[in-house]
């Protein structure tokens, strides 16, 4: 049974109880989390990067448009406004928002928005392949970076840093939908900000710190994501 992410992102608390156990009905959704506003919904995305956000729209600081605008178009999820104006429908179209869902709503009318969600996250993951090389731009010049040279990356922002044991590149891709696309027995998270290839990893100790070959200086690992490399490294 496949499983999609999902985040919710409204500013009444109610309204997110009650979306939230709606949700959590269909097995086949995970809820990563919930936001009050605009700009915590900006930072779980790139954070997290769920597959649907279900969206409220007029919000204290960043409405639901204006979040959205802050994220790179690679990086946006599958939408689902959930809202009690019918006024931004068009807006919605426009943003290509999966469903466009007016408060208050059945059951049934949430549950068909999150099946076309679902079925827009299945469309566009089946055109998605595991990364050989990736493309870095700079100024008039283009390097194509094969995956298997990657010591390891970073992030910056909506962007990725991609080290080398010759060079380092900016590649305009956030970290987590990189992550995604790279083949995950290669490749693994040991930090928010840090990708590291496991082909390049030399010692990792109890101090959280992770040694790759070739580098001078060890990299950070955070305990959240500390004991998947253990798993991988052994």
């Amino acid at each position: 049974m496949p499983t999609y992410t999902l985040l919710i992102v409204d500013d009444e608390p109610g309204a997110r109880e009650g979306t939230r156990a709606l949700l959590e009905q269909d097995p086949e959704i995970t809820v990563i989390g919930e936001c009050g506003n605009g700009e915590d919904a900006v930072t779980s995305i790139v954070d997290e990067a769920p597959q649907i956000v279900v969206l409220d729209i007029e919000m204290p600081g960043l409405d639901g448009f204006a979040a959205l605008a802050q994220l790179d178009p690679v990086m946006r999820p599958e939408v689902v406004f959930l809202t009690a104006y019918e006024e931004y429908a068009l807006k919605a179209f426009d943003v290509e928002a999966a469903d466009y869902v007016l408060k208050p709503f059945s059951d049934a009318r949430l549950q068909q928005a999150i099946e076309r969600a679902k079925a827009r996250v299945r469309a566009r993951g089946s055109e998605q392949l595991t990364l050989t090389r990736l493309v870095a731009r700079q100024g008039n010049v283009t390097h194509v970076i094969p995956v298997d040279q990657i010591d390891w990356i970073e992030g910056a922002d909506y962007y990725a840093r991609v080290h080398t044991a010759t060079a380092s590149h900016m590649v305009r891709m956030p970290l987590t939908r990189l992550l995604k696309q790279l083949d995950d027995r290669q490749f693994v998270r040991i930090h928010r900000s840090t990708i590291v290839n496991l082909e390049y990893v030399e010692r990792v100790e109890a101090s959280q710190r992770v040694y790759l070959r070739g580098l001078a200086e060890a990299l950070t690992m955070s305990r959240r994501f500390g004991s998947r490399l253990k798993e991988r490294f052994g």
